[in-house]
């Protein structure tokens, strides 16, 4: 069993598979495997699982931008406009270069709470929009779904009532 700094280490750092240690948390700079390529186990389950790692990567960055503003602030005598271009262009450049660094900080969380495990079913990715979630449509199911039940007759004004009833209908 691997410790939890082993675990940070492996997975946070390496961009590794917290389960194989071998497969590659990433394609490319900006997108996340689904699956691991080595183990096939689905690192998010959930959709919107991807703010934890956004999370993170804003923690982090404003953590940085004070400690190192401060310590620039009291060792340098640098003017205003130095501090602005600097630290503006460190808020900017930071977060796009720990991005990945961040939601592979997220996965080792959600292993943590026991959220990346193999699935007991093959892993099927659905195109299921929201309209049809909505209305229990099943991408699979050639009837469309159920549809939505018949709207009510509509009632009539408070003024058609009292004609009504001044009429003796």
């Amino acid at each position: 069993m691997r410790t939890v700094l082993e675990l940070f280490w492996d997975t946070g750092i390496r961009l590794k598979c917290p389960v194989c240690e071998q497969g590659k948390l990433f394609k490319n700079w900006f997108t996340m495997n689904t699956l691991c390529p080595h183990c096939y186990v689905r690192f998010e389950r959930h959709e919107g699982e991807v703010t934890g790692g956004m999370t993170i990567s804003i923690l982090v960055t404003a953590f940085l931008f004070l400690v190192g503003y401060s310590a620039s602030e009291m060792f340098f005598e640098w003017p205003t406009w130095v501090h602005l271009l600097l630290w503006s262009a460190y808020a900017l450049i930071f977060p796009i270069a720990f991005y990945r660094y961040s939601r592979a900080l997220w996965v080792v969380v959600l292993h943590l709470g026991g959220q990346v495990h193999w699935d007991k079913e093959p892993y099927q990715e659905t195109q299921l929009s929201i309209i049809d979630a909505f209305l229990n449509k099943s991408p699979d199911d050639p009837s469309g779904g159920a549809s939505l039940p018949p709207s009510p007759p509509p009632s009539r004004s408070s003024d058609e009532e009292r004609r009504a009833e001044d009429e003796g209908l």
